[in-house]
């Protein structure tokens, strides 16, 4: 018997979910073809808007849950589905936990046909947000918008954001001031940073104009000694203004843990890597950690 034609883009269609993937996409399947769907849960049935349509799978993205899971949750952050640092904060933790022990399953049985014996329970993190010690902020001359926030007719600034990329997009950075993933330490860091760079009104870096000034901002936490490790990565200073921006972020300093550590970093390439040479230095120039008895000292690249 035919399988049925793949559906065109912008149409949609109804489906129930079957499992989840590597990277928070859902799979589901119709008439045999196999449909990557964003934004849904294993378990249920929803509507969704064809973005890709190829002879063997569809992706879609949601547009309506019809039936939603019992691990279903509203996501904590405002900014969930428009950033690309998370992709299941509508997912019970208990069930990533599981999900995730079956995605080392599949990788070894299914895919690698390798027989590695029994796999272990994964072990679930203590915590559920706050865990990590490093996180890498975009600065951005093209800040996104969601469809709510131009349909309410409020004016925003679009040319310079500070926060994380849109998921898929290397020019587009989603505008936030608070990260749930990091330590509260960094999110304090975060928000001088916005505040310092609206004072002396600097310009965030354009990637495909290759001009402007901010960046990066790298932030590194200790969870056993609370210090941090930030380092401001900017293209070259150009006039006083920059220089006096510089100077200010380097005077944070002050107000963190003891043993933190403040660089300004340069990258005069059109890299759009966290790197870069580093000209500033307040602090140690490392971040202390310790596991298991022994002492690390964690370099800032």
């Amino acid at each position: 018997m035919p399988r049925t034609r793949p559906p065109r883009l912008d149409r949609f269609v109804e489906l129930t979910i079957d499992s989840i993937g590597f990277e928070g996409v859902s799979v589901g399947r119709i008439d045999g073809i196999v449909h990557f769907v964003k934004g849904a849960l294993p378990g249920e049935h929803v509507r969704a808007r064809v973005t890709r349509s190829k002879k063997s799978y569809v992706e879609a993205e949601v547009v309506d849950v019809l039936a939603p899971s019992q691990h279903r949750l509203d996501p904590p952050c405002p900014h969930f589905g428009a950033c690309g640092g998370c992709k299941w904060q509508h997912f019970d933790y208990g069930e990533q936990v599981r999900w995730k022990r079956q995605h080392v399953v599949d990788a070894f049985q299914r895919i690698g046909q390798i027989d590695v014996g029994e796999i272990a329970e994964t072990m679930a993190s203590p915590a559920s947000y706050g865990y990590r010690n490093k996180m890498e902020f975009s600065f951005g001359a093209s800040r996104w918008l969601t469809n709510e926030e131009i349909a309410s007719g409020e004016t925003f600034e679009t040319d310079f954001a500070l926060g994380l990329h849109v998921p898929g997009r290397f020019d587009k950075v989603r505008h936030l001031d608070h990260c749930l993933l990091q330590a509260e330490v960094g999110n304090t860091v975060l928000k001088a940073t916005h505040l310092l760079a609206e004072q002396f009104g600097v310009r965030a870096y354009h990637q495909r104009a290759h001009e402007g000034f901010l960046r990066h901002l790298v932030v590194r936490t200790s969870a056993t000694t609370g210090a941090v490790m930030t380092i401001l990565i900017s293209a070259g200073i150009a006039n006083e203004q920059e220089d006096r921006f510089v100077e200010a972020w380097m005077g944070l300093h002050a107000t963190l843990p003891e043993g933190s550590t403040m660089m300004h970093a340069v990258n005069i390439t059109r890299s759009p890597v966290a790197v870069g040479q580093i000209e500033r230095t307040i602090g140690p120039a490392y971040l202390t950690e310790h596991s298991h008895g022994v002492e690390y000292r964690i370099s800032p690249f």
